[in-house]
């Protein structure tokens, strides 16, 4: 029987039913590495097949001023050179409740014009795929890179919110197989954005809490669900898993946003999200997955409780999940939690 479970986060149902885990082709049969492309515009020596550089790394951390696109570097970043989300509009402060030159209205719809933002943060001149096969000073560097570039999207006028996410392999919606971070800035909220605001503005006035202190402080006295603990960072698979081995880490400290962590909090990080990705890799050879970081809305550190997720792309959503957004997993997150604390 399948034990239905809801996710005060995202507001979603998942039905737990780790019965399905034995029905054949449950999980996606793993695909082949893409190969590495002909020319791979992210690997040493074909600098000039990516956009001019907007910021360089060495391999001392340190961001190399007017770097030359042959320079020995660590960490790129580099505009998207086919952004979804283009940065030639005109640039509007979007507010849904003053119409402008650039939002219209078709009927019962709504059209906003206005410009956004979208970069590629390469992590390593060498052909990799993963972040788990980045060694520890790429991984440091590279977040290290994320963080400053994430503050900078926060001063782009008319961007009222960033996402910061790597699509690992085809299946997860790679295009290049070498490994690269997409920061994207959004002049506009979808309404799923706004609802988790406002759901963790009304549980912190009712818990003087957010709803990620809540989960920690739960999961802790619990155990189950807990795969790693550091210092600044608790890792779990959450109790309402949309996924097979779906996978928070969440900041213990609320009070400081992504990018104004201090460095000892943002190397944690950078080496726990390694480490983990290593376990999956290990454990579920090498599946295809979503690293993601949640944040709220730019204007709005005071209610933040931002999180690292990841989501591994083991199964298929059907006509339930699409048609009703309630998601089946085929693992319990106990279970996954204590097969990832054991690899």
């Amino acid at each position: 029987m399948p034990d239905f479970r809801f996710d005060p986060i995202s507001a979603r149902w998942v039905a737990i039913a780790s019965n399905r885990a034995a029905r054949p082709m449950e999980f996606i049969s793993r695909e082949e590495e893409l190969s590495p492309d002909v020319v791979c515009p992210f690997c040493k020596g074909h600098e000039h097949e990516t956009p001019s550089q907007l910021e360089v790394w060495d391999k001392e951390g340190r961001q190399i001023i007017d770097a030359e696109p042959d320079v020995d570097w660590s960490t790129r970043v580099v505009p998207n050179k086919f952004p979804a989300f283009p940065s030639d509009a005109p640039i509007n402060p979007f507010d849904t409740n003053v119409l402008s030159d650039l939002h219209e209205e078709f009927g019962p719809y709504d059209q906003n014009r206005s410009s956004g933002a979208q970069e590629l943060i390469i992590p390593t001149p060498r052909h990799v795929s993963s972040f788990g096969d980045l060694n520890k000073s790429e991984a440091v560097i590279s977040l290290a890179a994320a963080r400053v570039r994430f503050g900078e999207m926060k001063k782009k006028p008319g961007i009222r919110h960033a996402m910061l996410f790597m699509n690992c392999r085809s299946a997860a919606g790679a295009s290049l197989s070498h490994a690269h971070l997409q920061l994207i800035g959004s002049p506009v909220l979808s309404q799923e954005m706004k609802d988790r605001l406002r759901r963790n503005q009304q549980h912190l006035a009712k818990h003087n809490q957010t709803l990620m202190q809540s989960v920690i402080t739960w999961e802790k006295s619990k155990k189950v669900r807990v795969i790693a603990e550091t210092e600044n960072f608790c890792v779990v698979c959450p109790f309402a898993s949309r996924v097979a081995f779906q996978i928070w880490l969440i900041p213990k400290n609320s009070h400081q946003d992504f990018a104004s962590i201090d460095r000892p909090m943002r190397d944690d990080l950078a080496l726990l999200i390694r480490k983990v990705l290593r376990r999956l890799d290990k454990l579920l050879d090498k599946p295809p997955y979503n690293l993601m970081l949640h944040t709220t809305p730019f204007g709005h550190s005071d209610h933040n409780h931002w999180y690292f997720e990841i989501m591994p792309r083991l199964t298929c959503p059907a006509g339930l999940e699409w048609g009703t957004g309630i998601w089946i997993n085929p693992v319990s997150p106990e279970d996954a939690a204590k097969r990832l604390r054991d690899e």
